[in-house]
């Protein structure tokens, strides 16, 4: 703080402090960066809940794929895509969701906030032993708040990115 001498009238004054209008640009400007911060970290945000979704699909797939090529239960395996209303994946083994044991499924949940393009594949079976999937596709995972995607790539031979 600087000490500031002004002669008004004839008489010396000393003012401390700041003015109103000094304060006021001061703070107006830590609002502007503070909003431009909130901004990108909310983009940021929602950009790494879209890869973890990702993530995590891709890591049921892996592992139902992995199960199926060591022959786990002696059967197919696969991963069904919000099943019968249920919102998220379901873990199942067999050549069929619907006629698989129940008491077999994994339920993981999916987040609120994604959708899948209306390509997507219900049911992905990966064949006991070789591990080849039943589709050869490509579909897209979206965020509902960000508008932001991402891909998801199955192909023939069971490879998942």
């Amino acid at each position: 703080m600087a000490l500031r001498r002004t002669f008004i009238s004839n008489k010396l004054s000393t003012q401390l402090g700041f003015s109103l209008f000094e304060v006021l640009i001061v703070m107006s400007m830590v609002a502007v960066i503070a909003s431009a911060t909130m901004l990108f970290s909310y983009n940021y945000y929602e950009n790494q809940l879209l890869t973890t979704e990702k993530g995590n699909l891709i890591l049921l797939l892996q592992s139902a794929r992995a199960n199926a090529m060591q022959n786990v239960g002696e059967q197919d395996h696969g991963v069904a895509i919000d099943p019968s209303g249920y919102q998220g994946y379901v873990v199942f083994v067999g050549n069929n969701f619907d006629d698989s044991d129940e008491s077999l499924h994994v339920y993981v949940p999916r987040a609120e906030n994604f959708s899948f393009s209306a390509n997507y594949p219900e049911v992905i079976i990966f064949e006991q032993l070789s591990g080849e999937s039943n589709i050869d596709s490509e579909f897209e995972l979206n965020s509902t708040h960000s508008g932001a995607s991402t891909t998801v790539t199955i192909n023939y031979e069971g490879a998942i990115y």
